[in-house]
């Protein structure tokens, strides 16, 4: 099989691990820098019939790069912020910028891979056009909201501070989540909440000034903005990048502590969960908030909820049909009696010491692969 991603990152690492425990053959790794340099003939590396993964792009920040530069190939759009081929690019480690470019950019790079592999008769563990969608959590959420797939209520299109509280506003509600509609591991999230008198933004961001301007950056610190002129440029900073707004959904609790899911759903099945756990509103682990006991939680839920849990993750995983697997968040409600869909992400199977009847998620999926007559 084919697998490309960075050759350097872990996820490669532990992909070709789990092969070698799993009795096969170490992958071939083709990098995502030869293929945006355009001089790699597919067609003479991999065979027709071949298992190909596409991976992480990861957090590559020269990577990133590229892919902004990729993307300058494009036609502007006028509504977010845009660097032109030529432009110095910023260099700085952890700044937020052009993720609405890098992301038009790996759209792009995908449906040149979509097109060559299309051609070669590949069978793909994850189709390009279905990371690209969950790649984009306005164009995710609208699909998973046609399927009738149980998600948080959505603001329509905000491009700044002002669009948002008169939307909110519109909608009498308080609290929102605003998110990066490309971003990941909670980079440019923003839990939002007012009265109409105060304000409180509970996020990663730093907000930086510099002889250029005030610059917005991410961190694993999280940060909570009281005043106008610190929210106000956080807002509008992050939407010129696109966000997705979304009612904030008040989550269950379990040992004072909120809690969400991620759920791995490979070939329709529910299968490796983590409970992510936080005293703050923003649950990810990538901010060192320690998982949670996944016991407990399905002693709380009961065995007739949690059946309803693992149904709603198959069922978001399900609107993505061309691949074998999809990490699902999904958010409790604090009243114990709704589930809902909070993203599905293209790349969620990372999920280190989780094991399912003694596989991890990468050995889980390529047993899945095997079982649906994609690989070896």
């Amino acid at each position: 099989m084919t697998v490309i991603g960075n050759p350097s990152d872990r996820r490669v690492a532990l992909w070709q691990a789990a092969l070698a425990r799993q009795g096969q053959p170490p992958a071939r790794v083709i990098s995502y820098y030869d293929v945006l340099a355009g001089t790699l003939d597919l067609a003479s590396l991999i065979k027709p019939n071949e298992l190909v993964r596409i991976e992480s792009p990861g957090k590559d920040e020269q990577l990133y790069r590229e892919l902004v530069r990729f993307a300058a190939e494009l036609a502007p759009e006028p509504d977010f912020e845009y660097w032109p081929i030529d432009a110095d690019l910023p260099q700085e480690r952890g700044r937020l910028w052009g993720n609405r470019q890098w992301y038009r950019g790996y759209c792009h790079l995908l449906r040149q891979l979509d097109e060559q592999l299309s051609a070669l008769n590949v069978r793909l563990l994850q189709h390009p056009a279905d990371i690209a969608v969950m790649f984009d959590k306005v164009a995710c959420h609208e699909r998973l909201d046609a399927a009738n797939v149980l998600v948080p209520r959505a603001l329509p299109a905000i491009g700044s501070f002002e669009q948002l509280q008169t939307a909110m506003q519109a909608q009498r509600w308080q609290r929102v989540f605003i998110k990066l509609a490309h971003g990941s591991s909670a980079s440019g999230v923003v839990a939002y909440r007012t009265n109409g008198r105060q304000m409180q933004a509970i996020t990663t961001v730093e907000l930086v000034q510099t002889s250029a301007g005030l610059q917005l950056y991410n961190s694993r610190n999280l940060r909570t903005y009281t005043h106008l002129h610190e929210i106000q440029p956080l807002i509008d900073g992050l939407a010129r990048q696109r966000i997705h707004v979304e009612e904030w959904v008040p989550k269950a609790r379990l040992a004072g502590k909120v809690y969400d899911l991620r759920m791995l759903v490979i070939a329709s099945k529910a299968q490796h969960t983590v409970v992510r756990t936080s005293t703050s509103p923003i649950t990810n682990l990538h901010l060192l908030n320690p998982r949670g006991d996944l016991a407990a939680v399905q002693a709380q839920l009961g065995a007739e909820f949690w059946q309803t849990v693992q149904q709603q993750a198959q069922a978001a995983a399900a609107c993505f049909d061309r691949s074998l697997y999809a990490g699902v968040d999904l958010l409790i409600a604090n009243s114990l009696k709704h589930c809902l869909v909070g993203e599905v992400n293209a790349f969620g199977d990372l999920l280190p010491n989780v094991l399912v009847d003694g596989l991890d998620s990468y050995e889980a999926e390529i047993v899945g692969a095997r079982d649906q007559g994609l690989g070896g």
